[in-house]
């Protein structure tokens, strides 16, 4: 499922126009083709040999793309030494970085202070879709500045180890991870969904749980866009952590379709990627059934990070195959993996050789649609120098996809997260770890 409380469609469209030497071209084209990875390995190499502006702009994208705590100011920075040097809508999408890095930060005042500047200089300026998005956003950060500080997190000085169970869901038997939470002190269970921007609950738990409706007629975008509301739990406990005034969006998951719904029903309550921002670590062990959240976060033990924001809160992960790259939207919440049109245009074909065509449903919120696939039998990947494989991916022959993924090669989905042993996130340093498979299933 692919949700976003904030619906904006800003992507880099970087118009740079260089009479300059071989690095700052070799840098541009990155940008330009968004290849964030590695754009991170060839800035590292040629930064000392970059032109001012060149240097900046990636410095300050990267930042963004990898977490780092200063991105906002860096962007600030480089706006205000190297606007001129921006076409409008790069101009755009750094202000939309810049806000957003905020929020992801919880610091929801900020991101409306700047929102609110952006808004007021392009007065005028924007065609009414823009201006809605950008005042339904605007909206969102406001109210959430006024609860305050928001996300806090209250826990012992130690690593804490929560239970989980994987469990099989919906007509297919589709694997999810789930464990136990309380929500203002009502216990519930809930599904783990790296794929979710946004935690999420029925209207039925946030009426029962007792939770703060703060907003109503949010846009959320999933296969469609639909609409829900904007809740607070004022605590929100899992194993010994305590979090308090958590963000939640209020969704009703239901598609009228019986075999989706028996899938969409565990999708119900969900922790998503916003809440799992807030730790440095989480280790997931499906040898031992349990999460790891250690007192102090691991150093990276790869030379370079493999994981990224593909916007506010979502992530990519760079894997292997064979010899070759690919860049994954990271979604235990999605029950099995998949290519996108971006790898299938790339790979046609080899994939029309030894796929079978078929036709599929695809459920999310919003509903359910049918895509046209290719059925790829066995697909392996590597994260570091540790292996995965499933028995089966399907491959997108279009991109009629959310925007955030048209860019990745396909979806890590839960099928691939089961076949390693241990898969251990850090937002810190944004990397991601694996170890092997100890045990076979059942």
């Amino acid at each position: 499922m692919k949700k976003r409380l904030f619906v904006i469609v800003l992507l880099i469209n970087t118009t740079i126009f260089l009479c300059a030497q071989q690095p700052d071209e070799r840098i541009g084209n990155l940008i330009s083709q968004a290849k964030w990875f590695e754009l991170q390995r060839e800035y590292a190499i040629y930064k000392d040999s970059l032109s001012p502006f060149i240097h900046d702009f990636a410095s300050s994208l990267l930042s963004y793309y990898f977490n780092e705590p200063d991105a906002p100011e860096k962007l600030g920075n480089m706006m205000n030494k190297h606007g001129q040097m921006l076409d409008y809508h790069s101009q755009l999408s750094c202000g939309y970085f810049i806000h957003t890095s905020y929020a992801r930060m919880g610091q929801n005042g900020s991101a409306a202070a700047v929102l609110s500047s952006i808004m007021k200089q392009l007065e005028g300026h924007l065609d009414e879709k823009t201006q809605l998005e950008y005042t339904d956003m605007l909206k969102s950060y406001q109210t959430l500045a006024n609860e305050g500080d928001i996300l806090q997190v209250q826990r012992p000085e130690k690593d804490i180890i929560i239970p989980i169970t994987v469990d099989s869901v919906g007509k297919y038997g589709q694997k999810a991870i789930h464990l136990n939470g309380c929500i203002n002190g009502n216990p519930q269970q809930f599904q783990l969904d790296t794929g979710a921007g946004h935690s999420v609950v029925s209207p039925e738990m946030a009426k029962r749980c007792k939770m703060r409706i703060i907003r109503d007629s949010i846009k959320v975008s999933g296969l469609k866009t639909g609409y829900g509301q904007l809740a607070i739990a004022d605590t929100f406990s899992i194993g010994e952590m305590t979090f308090h005034k958590v963000p939640f969006l209020v969704l009703n998951m239901k598609t009228n379709n019986a075999a989706a719904d028996s899938f969409m029903n565990s999708l119900r309550s969900l922790i998503g990627a916003d809440l799992l921002a807030r730790l440095e670590e989480v280790e997931i062990n499906f040898d031992s059934l349990q999460i790891k959240i250690p007192q102090r976060a691991t150093p990276n033990p790869l030379k370079y990070s493999n994981l990224r924001f593909n916007n506010e809160y979502l992530w990519t992960i760079e894997v292997t195959s064979g010899t070759e790259n690919l860049s994954m939207h990271f979604d235990c919440g999605a029950g099995g993996s998949s290519l996108t049109g971006k790898y299938f245009n790339n790979h046609k074909e080899m994939i029309q050789q030894t796929g079978k065509q078929d036709t599929i449903r695809v459920a999310g919120f919003g509903g359910i649609m049918r895509k046209d696939i290719y059925k790829l039998p066995g697909f392996c990947i590597s994260v570091g120098p540790v292996e995965g494989c499933i028995p089966e991916i399907y491959a997108y022959i279009d991109s009629d996809l959310p925007f955030f993924i048209t860019n990745e090669d396909g979806w890590f989905g839960m099928d691939l997260f089961y076949s390693y042993g241990s898969i251990t996130i850090n937002l810190k340093d944004m990397y991601v770890k694996t170890t092997p498979k100890k045990r076979s299933d059942g």
